[in-house]
């Protein structure tokens, strides 16, 4: 039985993106129908970039910062969660616009449900227009979409551990504690959140959809970027394997990125001239840019597929070996094994 107030503990780690927090910041102090107390708890992941003047301006916040050696968003989540005071902890990136009432949603689903649930805000992500089942307009006039599958999911559903993503998650701080928090062994922001909520999972806490907390998250993200993520998830899959070898024949097969289902241990990596696919796909980027052609964009969009499956399975051969790893050949240097 926690011995903590009733209320929530909100928890942003943060790197290097002052102006980002400070807008989360921003939307944070505009909460209403919160019913409780709320607190929240910033943690820097040694990041180079000065946050004093974003703190200084939001002291009307009930706000904590801390800073840390950069070990990475798990390590960073869990000291917060470590100094935080109330019974219920808020996952939040720092690059997530909540809206109003997010904070009071999370607090009165824990109040109804409390503790054997974790609960799963609606998440929307900007999108390009098309076919979308569940849309809304954020203030500056960009369109917005929840993720893939999560349109149809019906408010309250019961989800798998696989959707327990921490850009607007929220747990019961002691069994968070109870199953060890976020494994560090993550170097990258990549499964150390669904690796918790298969824990979380596995000790009896189940996952539920709340579509009224709702946030969009500003992800947009380069080629490049998308590129570097591909692998980082690769690399991130052997180390949840290695972590939880029952789940190795589900996690070495690539299902997304319309490539169809692939042995990512056994796709030839050897075989792709990295540097110059990249040199491609940067140069088609910056085209559509100019000019939004759709057989462009169709290249564009093949390019990328057939790029980010190569980039997840050399990820999760250079972290397990492979059947065409290829240890002597130099990784460019996007790729290097480095935190983020």
């Amino acid at each position: 039985m926690s011995n903590k107030k009733t209320g929530l503990s909100i928890v942003v780690p943060t790197f290097n993106r002052p102006d980002s927090l400070d807008n989360l910041l921003h939307y944070l102090s505009n909460q209403n129908d919160l019913g409780s107390e709320f607190e929240i708890i910033v943690v820097d992941d040694g990041s180079e970039s000065d946050y004093h003047g974003v703190i200084s301006k939001h002291q009307n916040l009930p706000l904590a910062f801390y800073k840390k050696e950069h070990k990475g968003p798990g390590a960073a989540r869990n000291l917060g969660v470590e100094l935080s005071s109330f019974s219920a902890v808020l996952f939040i990136d720092d690059d997530v616009i909540p809206t109003n009432g997010l904070v009071g949603q999370h607090m009165r689903s824990h109040q109804r449900n409390q503790p054997a649930y974790s609960i799963l805000g609606a998440t929307y992500f900007p999108t390009s227009g098309g076919e979308v089942m569940d849309r809304h307009e954020y203030p500056n006039g960009v369109t917005f979409r929840l993720s893939e599958q999560s349109p149809h999911f019906k408010d309250q559903q019961v989800l798998d551990y696989t959707w327990f993503i921490t850009c607007n998650v929220s747990v019961d701080r002691e069994r968070f504690l109870s199953v060890g928090g976020f494994d560090e062994n993550f170097i990258f922001p990549n499964y150390e959140d669904i690796e918790l909520g298969y824990k979380l999972e596995a000790s009896g806490v189940q996952l539920i959809f709340s579509k009224e907390a709702r946030a969009y998250h500003l992800n947009v993200h380069s080629f490049a970027e998308r590129s570097r993520w591909a692998y980082q998830n690769g690399y991130s899959k052997g180390i949840m394997i290695g972590l939880h070898p029952e789940l190795t024949d589900e996690l070495i097969q690539c299902r997304r990125y319309g490539v169809g289902e692939k042995n990512l241990l056994e796709m030839r990596t050897d075989l792709v001239n990295e540097e110059e696919v990249m040199a491609k796909g940067l140069e088609l980027e910056k085209a559509l840019r100019a000019n939004s052609n759709p057989q462009l964009m169709q290249q564009f969009e093949q390019l990328c597929n057939a790029f980010y499956a190569h980039l997840e399975a050399r990820g999760l051969q250079d972290r397990l070996g492979g059947m065409y790893r290829a240890p002597g050949i130099s990784k460019p240097t996007g790729f290097q094994i480095q935190h983020k």
